[in-house]
């Protein structure tokens, strides 16, 4: 590992640029039949002084050049240093990283009977760790939302380009007192930014997205998807990966015995096995769901990460191709989307809470 650092390292002193050699087209191309247009807006929030940034995909008609993956890359490579340990001098291509989305695209008309997809990050995430998969989805028609869970995101960016780093204090060490009731208070927060974006839909900042709505979270998001779709009235479907219900049950907290929405669970191998499964797995008995644990993956393959730069996994911050995670999770959501109930005038309406 340390080597790999300081071979890239005397690339860079040498003064040849580090990041030439790094991808900076890095996501696959979407395969749907639309081009992908984004967009960030920030929604109202009581809890969040500045708001909340969320950032779309949707199918669009309009190609042009491809947006920032990281709105700040700079700020981006920032926070990742601090938190993973990798030079941030061997960061600075993030800021030339580009997708395949076009900033500020106008929208196709979505269909309503397509339902919308909310992507939702783990602690020390971000709201493009997962858009490799928006991207897809997109393209086939749907529209994506993904917030950056402001205090939980490695850095949270704004349009105007302020950047709010992680709030570390929101969970210390473990192994301190106050360890699990702040997991389970970092989960109820993310849940809370989930309401506030459900509750935007069909308003003046995310008019597109339809009437059904399938969340997909990882790790901390993971555990707020799964709170969040027992609770709000919008949300059909549910993919956990890797969700991190030990935080929801060890502070005094209860898993819901039975969803309103139907469901996938996703586990890493690195996760087969450890304390999160003396819950998660009484938990999908109790919903009659299988744990599909993917061979050979790491609890980060999750998020794109991996596609940042082979640093990542030098460091070994990742195990296995982001595509195998990627795939799986296209899958799962492919399962649900297309069992979703449609829309209809005898749908009995489902419990929701703002909590």
């Amino acid at each position: 590992m340390n080597g790999a650092l300081l071979a890239a390292g005397g690339l860079a002193a040498a003064g040849i640029g580090v990041s030439r050699l790094l991808p900076l087209r890095p996501l696959p191309r979407p395969t749907g039949r639309h081009l992908v247009g984004t967009r960030t807006v920030v929604l109202d929030d009581d809890r969040h002084a500045d708001g909340l940034p969320v950032q779309v995909w949707y199918p669009t008609a309009s190609d042009g050049p491809a947006a920032p993956l990281l709105v700040d890359g700079t700020a981006f490579g920032r926070g990742l240093a601090a938190s993973y340990g990798i030079p941030a001098a061997l960061l600075g291509h993030l800021r030339w990283v580009r997708g395949s989305a076009v900033a500020g695209a106008p929208p196709l008309e979505v269909a309503d009977d397509l339902p919308a997809v909310v992507l939702v990050h783990g602690w020390k995430g971000f709201r493009t760790a997962h858009a490799d998969v928006a991207e897809q989805l997109a393209s086939q028609g749907h529209v994506v939302v993904a917030a950056d869970h402001v205090g939980g995101s490695l850095a949270a960016v704004r349009p105007d380009g302020s950047v709010q780093p992680i709030d570390t204090s929101l969970l210390p060490p473990e192994g301190t007192p106050d360890y699990w009731p702040s997991a389970r208070r970092l989960v109820e927060r993310y849940a809370a930014d989930l309401h506030t974006v459900l509750d935007a839909f069909g308003g003046p900042h995310l008019p597109l997205a339809g009437s059904r709505t399938l969340l997909i979270g990882h790790s901390t998001g993971g555990a707020a998807a799964l709170m969040t779709a027992g609770a709000h009235e919008r949300v059909d479907g549910w993919v956990g990966l890797d969700p991190w219900v030990r935080a929801i049950s060890m502070a005094g907290g209860s898993l819901p015995r039975a969803l309103g929405a139907t469901t996938r669970i996703l586990r890493s191998e690195e996760w087969t096995g450890n304390a999160n499964d003396e819950v998660l797995l009484p938990f999908a008995a109790d919903l009659g769901q299988p744990v599909r644990t993917i061979a050979g993956t790491g609890h980060v393959d999750f998020t794109l990460l991996g596609r940042l730069s082979p640093l990542v996994r030098r460091v070994g911050l990742t195990r296995a191709d982001p595509d195998v995670t990627r795939r799986a999770t296209l899958s799962a959501a492919a399962d649900l989307l297309a069992g979703l109930p449609h829309p209809g005038p005898s749908d009995p309406p489902k419990a929701s809470s703002t909590g």
